[in-house]
């Protein structure tokens, strides 16, 4: 008797710690590991499933949240097959949550949006409403991520309601956060400001030091974007200066870089290379590579002003290898992190097809799922290669700030790419569809981007056109290709543009796709040469260049053939480039993202029941 009173003290024990882990999980991660680590010591003592996997799930979340490696989503996924088969209420639905965080990490946006409503349906069945408003809130994430800003923002607010209503000031101030980040992004930045201004009075109110900073941080970005220097110079010295008592070195980091840019923009040159080098220090110091190399970015600009040509380039050499370093150590991470979820899940459905009475069945489907999951497996892998090799939306966007790309690939893997670079008053941008779609398609987009990189990695400035035929010439070596080989349609057609900033001038050359220049309500189309990048005929043509003058408020678009060759409408047939054009004309003085809207909405009502034919991929630019 008195072993089993033991036993429930032990248990009750356990219970409490796992609840303690929970709670700090995002205001103390290092004591809700220490709390769930010794959860999971008395749990393993007495054979208590239950309180080992909620430790163990609470091991990896908090070890999530410092971004540390540790295997978060094989724990994770054994406390879900354990916590799957019981249905602990509140484990079950805190758990899904955490998967759907990891795998938004990942970038399975569908997925972690899958597990996270899921919870939230257990969530709201027994009125578990701070788990409600947690779930909301990575929702609201993930829809951001895939720039379904409504959705985030309806998301964001359906979580504050239920923080405002059990009183959680903390959370209710990260919520406002939140719901800023979203405004701005969507350029709705007077809400983005009153939503800032009411976190920050909510922080003050309850004296959260430690978050105030980052709030001012956030206002003061907020005005940097709208070029309001003088108010962005206010919010980031407020920062620094209530970042003094908690001494918090990437609070520091994020103001001096802020600085470093406003200095820059305002041309005060005299306190601009300060800033710069505090910027770099506490980035070496922290190993902070993406700040890093956006601070070399910033020292080279100042040394071009200041007419320092040798340092400029020095600068601009480091910020492209630091650059180039921490966009190939996300890639692996993420390849590495994928691969891991796929062995994941086989050995789930291993697991699975093991439970079928009948053996031969079982070995089956076994063999039937084995082959079919390792062609997907195989493809997604494939596709999380392409996406890889996409030039990152953050730095698309930071390059062009007001644009969209509408971008749906047919098959899981896609034979249409963006790509864009910048050599500092230079950007770069280009749209291509290679032959075919799916795999072929995808494989040929992987090449054409490796070699744009290659090009473009030499060092040496080329005119578009040039650029073109070098690819062309790359193409052609890399397939083999000859007039009399098998391979002589692969290849691919392309826009490519370089937006001088300096000169006002925009160069395009192309391969068959044109681009569209939208400006004072009339939509002028330039038309590319009429050969591809790849073998065409026994001679090789020069690609032609065009110049435009560019103009505040001009729009240009480019895009692949997939739009206009989609079936659909009353009668069947192709969308044709005259109803893309008008619908181009039509949408373009609306806002940038809600012209991506726009046009998935027309695709939407144009395919009338007709499967996709090809990729679709359209961006719009507007200066």
């Amino acid at each position: 008797m008195q072993q089993v009173k033991d036993k429930k003290e032990i248990e009750n024990k356990v219970g409490a710690l796992n609840t303690l882990a929970y709670n700090s999980r995002y205001l103390n991660p290092a004591s809700s590991i220490e709390a769930a680590t010794k959860a999971l010591g008395l749990s393993e003592k007495i054979h208590f499933k239950h309180g080992e996997f909620a430790a163990r799930m609470g091991i990896a979340f908090a070890n999530f949240i410092l971004s540390k490696d540790y295997p978060i989503l094989k724990e994770l996924t054994e406390a879900y097959q354990y916590f799957r088969e019981t249905k602990s209420i509140p484990e079950y639905p805190i758990l899904l949550n955490y998967l759907g965080k990891v795998y938004d990490n990942y970038g399975e946006y569908q997925k972690g949006l899958t597990l996270c409503h899921e919870g939230l349906k257990y969530a709201q069945e027994h009125n578990l409403r701070e788990v409600e408003s947690d779930i909301l809130s990575t929702i609201g994430l993930i829809m951001s991520r895939i720039c379904d800003f409504s959705g985030a923002i309806e998301s964001y607010k359906k979580s504050y309601e239920i923080r405002n209503e059990l009183g959680n000031h903390a959370a209710m101030a990260s919520s406002l956060n939140l719901l800023t980040r979203i405004y701005a992004l969507s350029d709705q930045y007077e809400l983005s400001e009153q939503y800032y201004l009411q976190a920050i009075t909510l922080r003050i109110g309850i004296n959260e030091t430690g978050a105030l900073p980052w709030s001012y941080i956030g206002l003061a970005s907020l005005y940097e974007k709208k070029k309001d220097f003088e108010n962005a110079l206010v919010y980031y010295n407020r920062s620094l200066e209530q970042n003094q008592s908690n001494n918090d070195k990437r609070c520091s980091l994020h103001c001096y870089l802020g600085l470093s840019r406003i200095m820059l923009e305002t041309n005060d040159l005299d306190n601009a290379k300060g800033y710069i080098d505090k910027t770099l220090q506490i980035a070496q110091e922290l190993n902070a590579n993406p700040i890093l190399y956006e601070g070399y970015e910033i020292l080279s600009k100042y040394y071009s002003l200041k007419g320092n040509v040798e340092d400029a380039f020095e600068s601009f050499r480091k910020f492209h290898q630091i650059r180039e370093s921490v966009l190939n150590a996300q890639t692996h991470s993420m390849l590495k992190n994928q691969q891991l979820s796929f062995e994941i899940e086989k050995v789930q459905k291993d697991a699975e097809i093991h439970q079928l009475r009948n053996i031969e069945l079982k070995n089956a489907y076994s063999a039937l799922e084995k082959r079919t999951h390792e062609i997907i497996d195989s493809i997604d892998y494939a596709k999380n290669i392409q996406i890889a090799m996409l030039s990152p939306l953050d730095y698309f966007n930071k390059l062009f700030p007001d644009s969209f790309i509408y971008y749906n690939p047919k098959d899981i893997v896609s034979g249409d790419f963006y790509w864009c670079y910048t050599d500092g008053s230079r950007n770069y941008v280009a749209v291509a569809d290679c032959t075919g779609h799916g795999v072929p398609g995808g494989f040929m987009s992987i090449l054409g981007i490796s070699l744009l990189n290659e090009i473009m990695g030499t060092g040496k400035v080329l005119p578009v056109e040039n650029i073109l035929s070098v690819l062309r010439s790359k193409i052609i070596s890399s397939l083999r290709q000859s007039m009399a080989g098998q391979s002589l349609k692969d290849g691919m057609d392309i826009a490519l543009c370089c937006i001088d900033k300096e000169k006002g001038k925009l160069e395009y050359a192309g391969a068959f796709n044109p681009i569209y220049i939208v400006k004072n309500g009339k939509l002028n189309e330039i038309k590319g040469d009429r050969m591809p990048i790849g073998i065409f005929d026994d001679s090789v043509h020069p690609f032609t260049k065009h110049i435009v003058d560019i103009i505040k408020g001009m729009n240009i678009y480019m895009f692949s053939d997939g739009f206009p060759d989609q079936f659909g409408g009353p009668d069947g047939k192709k969308l044709k480039a005259a109803r893309f054009k008008d619908l181009i004309l039509k949408i373009s003085n609306e806002p940038m993202n809600m012209q991506k809207i726009a046009l998935d909405n027309a695709l939407n009502d144009w395919f009338q029941g007709n499967e996709q034919v090809d990729d679709i991929l359209v961006m719009g630019i507007r200066f």
